[in-house]
């Protein structure tokens, strides 16, 4: 797990400053090592995170004479893999296996790797940067164009507008994104010149070109599904898989236990494989997930330690949240994800994490009632359908009217692949949109910000494109959800978690919009008259919104921080 960064451009030691500069910028990626290596017209440089190949595993890594590679991620069931390859190699990395693979099958090695993964590859013979992203937007890659037509690319904004190549001249589609969603979509970032490489997407620059192109897609249902039975069988040998991968490393792994169905289920997987070390974290109260994860831990006997901050400081978490995540960004749990993180990379550098459980297996009550067992046609648009618009209705927070108001973009729907008119459009609709940009940025960000790697499980390549295939009828009948899992684990789990309920993350906005120590900032960032905000937002607006005690004074707030403490000017 590391830090990446590196520009395609003509004369590329002119760029040493800069690259410089990026690396600075996202040192805490890869506290371990640093390393650089320059072409004639590319220039790569690289942060470490020592975890595989502890001695012959820097970056960037040469692959003979004319290949070079830096990568951030880990390539899950590489050992295999190697195994498999003709060609020679020399070390035991799986970051090896990018330029291996590259020199058998060219830009189409990319849909044969496995795992988490952004990198950069650079072809010196034939004058190529080749970067590619994860299925799944695990790990993140952004990039942008100087003016002299050099690429730019790093695994954070903040690398990119630090090197100096590029104006951070605001997006205020982006602005119109966050405020109607809490976060800025994938594809875009809040800089109008930066571009974030989407999920399951690659990008070939040469000959002064950039091509960015799909090498995967979510698979469609399955025209003949298997049993209940037979999805269960394959459900439990496919997550044993998955675990069991995750666990590969040569430091410590941990887990994080939330004592909910999903880092239950990865926990009753691990402990076959190895002893571990669990980490639960929660603050006093009804929403404390401490008493139901120790459940779980003692369960399974698992060597567990519990964390807590008694003291939340708001005005300094919200500066935090500016800081770390580069834009605008108002999902609540990022603040307790991040105080997580902090205190689990006292312990190890790697921890499991059941994310992604709830967006594959229908984990969200918002997706029942009139959205479950619902068909409809698709209205005549490719990608889209009835029930997809009521699930946006339920996850977007500022109108389509208030945006208007706001002198701001309207806000595009985004496509959905294999769009039903079933409750499986909005699956599909928050895999592709809230599983990238919101839950997996939130948590890459969180723990990298202290230099720790979480590995999801659920998320393994096999196993999401099976759970995505399943009928929806698999997942949820309007009144139960994550039937299949339960079918082919309840067995296994504790009977107090086995009856327990859904339970987030975060906590409610109100509380904090309403807490004395909020009080300060909300009149200074939103009522104050020579605040940045107002040079981008009409005043009677923001007005308008600084008074709510919810979603949309959240944003607000958010928003107006991050413009008052980071880069950026109007175009």
């Amino acid at each position: 797990m590391c830090g990446i960064a590196g520009i395609a451009g003509k004369h590329a030691r002119r760029f040493s400053p800069a690259l410089v500069a990026m690396r600075e910028a996202i040192a805490h990626r890869g506290p371990d090592a640093q390393g650089e290596q320059f072409f004639e017209n590319c220039a790569l440089g690289h942060t470490r995170l020592s975890i595989i190949d502890l001695s012959t595993g820097d970056q960037p890594f040469a692959y003979g004479k004319n290949i070079s590679v830096v990568f951030n991620g880990e390539l899950y069931g590489y050992k295999e893999l190697r195994a498999r390859l003709s060609v020679p190699l020399r070390s035991t990395s799986d970051t090896e296996l990018i330029p291996a693979l590259y020199t058998l099958y060219g830009v189409a090695c990319v849909p044969r790797l496995p795992g988490m993964f952004a990198f950069a590859l650079w072809d010196d013979r034939e004058q190529r940067l080749l970067c590619a992203r994860d299925r799944f937007g695990e790990k993140p890659l952004y990039y942008a164009h100087t003016d002299d037509g050099s690429l730019v690319f790093a695994s954070e904004i903040k690398a990119i507008i630090r090197s100096g190549l590029v104006r951070p001249v605001i997006n205020r589609t982006a602005v119109a994104n966050f405020l109607t969603l809490r976060y800025v979509p994938e594809g875009m970032t809040i800089y109008r010149d930066v571009h974030s490489l989407p999920p399951g997407h690659a990008l070939v620059h040469e000959n002064d070109n950039t091509t960015v192109f799909p090498y995967w897609q979510p698979p469609a249902p399955m025209e003949h599904p298997p049993s209940p039975e037979e999805a269960a069988e394959e459900f439990r040998t496919l997550m044993t898989r998955a675990v069991r991968g995750c666990l590969v490393a040569d430091v410590e792994v941990g887990l994080l236990l939330s004592g909910g169905l999903d880092s239950t289920t990865i926990a009753a997987h691990a402990v076959r494989e190895m002893p571990l070390r669990s980490f639960a974290f929660g603050f006093a109260g009804p929403r404390d997930e401490r008493p139901f994860a120790r459940e779980v831990a003692i369960a399974y006997g698992l060597d567990h330690v519990e964390l807590a901050d008694d003291v939340l400081d708001l005005p300094a978490m919200l500066m935090t949240l500016c800081r770390v995540y580069d834009e605008p960004f108002a999902d609540s749990s990022a603040l307790p994800t991040y105080m997580l993180c902090r205190r689990v990379r006292e312990h190890v550098k790697v921890a499991l994490t059941g994310d992604g459980g709830d967006e594959l297996l229908a984990g969200y009550d918002y997706w029942y009632g009139p959205l479950a067992g619902a068909t409809d046609p698709q209205g005549g648009r490719v990608g889209w359908s009835r029930s997809a618009e009521r699930h946006w209705a339920d996850v977007t927070h500022f109108s389509e009217a208030e945006i208007a108001d706001m002198q701001l973009p309207r806000v595009q729907r985004p496509r959905i692949v294999h769009a039903s008119g079933s409750v499986d459009d909005a699956m599909r609709l928050d895999i592709a949109t809230f599983l990238p940009a919101d839950i997996l940025k939130k948590i890459d960000r969180a723990a990298m910000a202290h230099g720790l790697e979480l590995r999801a499980p659920f998320l393994d390549n096999e196993l999401a494109s099976f759970l995505i295939s399943l009928p929806w009828q698999f997942k949820t009948d309007g009144t139960r959800h994550k039937i299949i899992m339960r079918q082919a684990f309840a067995e296994i789990w504790p009977e107090s978690i086995r009856r327990r309920g859904k339970q987030g993350f975060g906590t409610s906005v109100r509380d904090w919009l309403l807490h004395p120590d909020m009080q300060p900032l909300r009149a200074y960032y939103l009522l104050g008259r020579k605040r940045r905000i107002r040079s981008l937002l009409p005043g009677e607006q923001v007005d308008r919104h600084a008074t709510n005690t919810a979603h949309k004074g959240w944003h607000m707030l958010v928003l107006a921080a991050w413009l008052e403490h980071s880069p950026w000017e109007l175009g």
